[in-house]
């Protein structure tokens, strides 16, 4: 039987739907920056910015807060196994492998934008880039399902990243 503070299957869905949300009008302003002709120089910027933003936002708000704003309205938090708090180590460690996957995407599309190529138009991204590309995507979709059957056959519904940092999420009262 699970605890009811560690059913937090739907709530930390909800979280990561919320984050996605938030970071939304990202992507729109990124496909309307790439668009606008700007020099190469702030494309670069714009483009390692929108690449690595979302991934310290996660560590630094875990590390902080033990919670993202998704988690925050979603009311569950994530603690050490100890279920104190956890830490920014651990809050990097429980990324580590989507961040490995984003620096993936992010290394084979950089040339190409330091060329001055625009990300979101299909015909100028190169074969290679085009098989990096499909490498992540899959690789993540993998890595989720992965994520999602370690989690529902846990004990506290812990997924593979928790185990990695050594991690719990809990429902907050």
């Amino acid at each position: 039987m699970i605890e009811p503070k560690y059913r937090t299957f739907w709530p930390r869905l909800g979280a990561g739907l919320l984050d996605g949300l938030i970071f939304l009008p990202i992507t729109f302003l990124d496909k309307l920056v790439f668009s606008l002709g700007l020099p190469e120089i702030i494309l670069v910027i714009w483009y390692l910015f929108t690449s690595t933003v979302y991934y310290f936002y996660s560590v630094l708000m875990h590390g902080t807060y033990g919670q993202t704003l998704g988690k925050m309205v979603c009311r569950v938090r994530v603690l050490d196994i100890s279920e104190k708090a956890l830490s920014t180590r651990q809050a990097f460690m429980r990324d580590s492998v989507v961040i490995v996957f984003g620096l993936i995407s992010t290394i084979a599309l950089f040339p190409g934008v330091l060329a001055g190529m625009n990300p979101y138009e299909p015909e100028d991204i190169t074969g290679i880039q085009v098989v990096l590309i499909l490498f992540w995507v899959l690789s993540f979709q993998f890595w989720f399902f992965l994520e999602f059957v370690t989690m529902l056959f846990s004990r506290k519904r812990r997924a593979i990243h928790d185990f990695i940092a050594r991690s719990v999420v809990v429902k907050v009262a």
